[in-house]
């Protein structure tokens, strides 16, 4: 895929010897061409032979989809692998699958990442890893080729709890911008000077600064990160706070918006057509 094509192709600038693999040829031509190597043909050859291998998929389901489907791709493992979970999973998933590969011999660590596109490109990622530390110091030059800041954030999971974390929090940044904009307008405000204030104002974020003008009052709507993987990043995020047995309602509330929106506007279109979904959100009764 786009994040784990730069992700790979760092790793053979690393000089690794990279036996990589997507489902899809186009991405395997695409990582032959900027790499230099050859990918494989099969997840399963992927896995054969290897010190440590790499995941970089839509969440912990399909990670261990991809490992124990089909042929079992993790079968042709050799014992003491150490498998390194770049996407982001939920928690939970993350300490089931760690318990089903240790009693393969096989260990993991889980290593979500942030920086986009961009800095998998650039190998300038932050790296967020979670796992026995002396799984972690094995696979420092691993992490240190394919990003920038490493964090060890604790046990199995804590890497994916933090990256949840990170999401939502960028995501409730983002949805409390798009309503401020959408409620401002009501009132006869200008977009564009609602930004600015807010950019000088305590309610400058991320989102305020690297998405609104950019994205959203500006029409284009490319922001480059589909809607069903924001909407499954909140998903997470609310399985990973009952997990922990955390009750209050804006997790849940964040994963409805988002699956909603989903379902109205498509699964593929940019995460910040948000706005055109909270823009539904007017009672007919209320003053004009």
């Amino acid at each position: 895929g786009a994040m784990g094509c730069g992700m790979a192709v760092n790793l053979v600038k690393a000089g690794f010897t990279v036996s990589a693999f997507d489902p899809s040829a186009e991405a395997r031509a695409n990582f032959e061409s900027r790499s230099g190597a050859k990918a494989v043909s099969t997840p399963r050859e992927a896995c054969e032979n290897q010190d440590a291998i790499v995941t970089m998929l839509g969440d912990g389901k399909v990670v261990r989809a991809a490992l124990f489907g089909g042929d079992a791709p993790i079968a042709a493992a050799k014992e003491g692998t150490l498998v390194i979970d770049c996407s982001s999973s939920s928690p939970p998933d993350t300490i089931a699958l760690g318990k089903e590969l240790a009693q393969r011999g096989i260990g993991l660590i889980d290593s979500p990442v942030s920086g986009a596109q961009k800095g998998a490109d650039e190998g300038t990622l932050t790296l967020m890893v979670g796992g026995d530390a002396a799984l972690a110091h094995r696979a420092d030059k691993i992490l240190h080729a394919m990003g920038k800041s490493i964090f060890h954030t604790g046990p199995l999971g804590a890497g994916h709890a933090m990256k949840t974390i990170n999401n939502y929090v960028a995501a409730l940044n983002l949805v409390s911008a798009l309503q401020g904009l959408l409620v401002g307008k009501k009132y006869g405000l200008d977009p564009e000077q609602m930004v600015d204030i807010i950019n000088a104002s305590y309610g400058r974020n991320a989102a305020t600064e690297f998405v609104l003008k950019q994205q959203v009052t500006s029409g284009k709507f490319a922001a480059n990160f589909k809607m069903w993987l924001m909407a499954k990043d909140a998903r997470v995020m609310a399985e990973t706070a009952r997990h922990v047995g955390y009750s209050a309602p804006l997790p849940q509330d964040l994963t409805d918006w988002l699956s909603d929106a989903e379902r109205m506007l498509g699964r593929d279109v940019d995460f910040t057509n948000m706005y055109k979904y909270f823009d539904t959100f007017w009672e007919e009764s209320a003053t004009s």
